[in-house]
Formats: C-alpha cells, sequence, structure tokens
C-alpha cells in the first residue's frame, strides 16, 4: 500500500470509491435529499480540492481510502472503502495525516464526526482523540494532541 496525491484523470475512480465510503458512514443519519445529492457533492469537492487528497492505493493502484486537510491542523476528510474497515487502514491514513499536519507546524489535530457515527467515533476514540465539544450542526468537535 502506499500513499499519494489524487490525479485528475482519476476523477471517476475517486468519486465511486468516496461515495461507497461516505454512504457506508451517512446512510441513515442524513436525509433521503443529502443522500441523493451525495454524488455531486463529492464531485465537486473533487473539482475544488483535487490537489488536497491523499490517496491510499493497493498494490496494483486500486484505491482504498483517502484523507484531505484543511486550513491548520483540520482533518478534512479521512474514508475508507468499506471492504477494507477494519484491516489498519484507516490507522495508516490517519498517521499519514498527523505526519502533513506536523509539518505545517502543528501540535493538535481537529476534526468534527457527525453525531451518531458510530464508527468513526469508536475509531477516532481508540486513536487518542478527545471530545471537545458539539456544534450547533450537530457535529462532536474531537482533537488530538500531537506532542
Amino acid at each position: 500500500m502506499h500513499i499519494g496525491p489524487l490525479q485528475r484523470y482519476e476523477k471517476e475512480t475517486f468519486v465511486e470509491m468516496a461515495l461507497a465510503s461516505w454512504r457506508a458512514a451517512y446512510v441513515g443519519l442524513l436525509s433521503e435529499e443529502e443522500v441523493v445529492q451525495a454524488p455531486q457533492m463529492l464531485a465537486e469537492a473533487e473539482d475544488k480540492r483535487c490537489e488536497a487528497f491523499q490517496v491510499l492505493r493497493d498494490q496494483s493502484g486500486g484505491f482504498i481510502g483517502f484523507y484531505s486537510l484543511g486550513e491548520g491542523d483540520y482533518l478534512w476528510h479521512l474514508y475508507v472503502h468499506p471492504d477494507q474497515f477494519r484491516k489498519g487502514c484507516g490507522t495508516i491514513l490517519l498517521e499519514a495525516a498527523e505526519a502533513e499536519i506536523r509539518t505545517r507546524g502543528h501540535d493538535k489535530v481537529s476534526l468534527d464526526v457527525l453525531a451518531g457515527n458510530q464508527r468513526a467515533l469508536s475509531f477516532y476514540l481508540a486513536q487518542g482523540f478527545v471530545v471537545s465539544g458539539q456544534d450547533a450542526d450537530g457535529h462532536v468537535l474531537m482533537e488530538k494532541s500531537l506532542g
């Protein structure tokens, strides 16, 4: 496995993998309207932020998961294809994201998780994150010291 930047020509493959990951995370937690809009939303995210996505690939180059960072110490996305759950891929992606955040000069990582997304909450808690609050949109705010 290896992590590298997403290439623009990989858009279709990326959106397919991202959609499978997104559906595994949010179907049942979000409205039907949001679920229906997901393919367009993910395609637009790839168009706007392609250079921010780092993709975990298997030995043949197939997509396993991805992460992207926002401003400062913020982990914007971290998703793993459902076929790869519980195989250590999320940990590999998180460690790469944390290393990138350190190179930015930060000593903590912050993120948010939709309340009710128990798989993600459990993953981040097991990785050393603590809950730091909740926002008005129903997201659990989390952070982890990198020190």
